[in-house]
Parts: C-alpha cells; structure tokens; sequence
C-alpha cells in the first residue's frame, strides 16, 4: 500500500457556490478541499458578491469544508472587504480550520460559528 498523501487525509474535491434569497442575503458555501484549484470559482462566486452591492447581508457556509489553502483564506478575506469594513460570519467552521485562522492571525476578523 502507498503511503498516505495530505489530499488522503482531506477530503473530498471542493466547490465554492453562491445562494441568494436567502434571509442571510447571499451565502456563499464551500465544500470539501478549497484550495488553489477553484480559484475560477472563487472568482465567480466574488463577482456574485460584487454585483449584489452586499443588500441582505453576506455570510459563508463552511459546514461542510475540509480543507482550505492560503488561496482559500485569501478568498475570505476578500469577501470580508464587502461586508462594509464589519467582520464576516462564517458559519459551521471546521475546528482544523478555525486552528488554521489562528496560526495565521485573522481569527480576528472573522466572526466564525461551530453550528449553522
């Protein structure tokens, strides 16, 4: 047997998506490994954003995240630059992740859930 790779221990591909409608105004959902590779999706789901002018709110839906590079976490960021300078809620944070936000210094800036 080869040995484990990190993407063994990750999760499933990932995928960044938008809901709008919503009472929370636009959600933006990741799921599985959000890294480098979805930059196209990232791309699309902050043009969503953008074009929105944030009416509603924004928050993002990490409940079923496994996994998020410094592309990722940069992506976030972003997004928190259209929240009209507040904190961005993100929902269902993964505890690998909220560890991850920490060792990097911008817990701060994010207001992050357990629980959805």
């Amino acid at each position: 047997m080869p040995p484990a790779t990190p993407s063994d221990h990750r999760g499933p591909a990932g995928e960044v998506t938008t809901r709008t409608g919503t009472s929370d105004g636009i959600v933006v959902v990741l799921t599985g490994e959000v890294d480098a590779g979805l930059q196209p999706q990232m791309d699309a789901a902050l043009d969503a954003v953008v074009r929105s002018g944030g009416a509603g709110g924004l928050v993002v839906d990490a409940e079923e995240l496994t996994y998020i590079d410094s592309v990722g976490v940069s992506f976030l960021l972003r997004l928190r630059e259209h929240t009209g300078g507040g904190r961005l809620t993100v929902l269902g944070t993964p505890p690998r992740v909220r560890t991850l936000l920490d060792l990097i210094g911008v817990t701060s800036r994010f207001d992050l859930h357990d629980r959805i």
